[in-house]
């Protein structure tokens, strides 16, 4: 993964934002799928 941070993901009601140490660039976007475990994890604010 690059070093460089990725721009935060918009917080909404039922996704806060990712704190820094779990943004990637696509924690918030999912085309329609389902979100992943590390999606999950990021929206709550945990690691995996």
């Amino acid at each position: 993964m690059s070093p460089v941070p990725a721009p935060a993901p918009a917080a909404t009601a039922d996704r806060p934002a990712a704190p820094a140490s779990v943004r990637t660039p696509h924690a918030s976007v999912t085309d329609g799928r389902p979100p992943t475990a590390v999606e999950k994890a990021a929206a709550e604010g945990r690691t995996v």
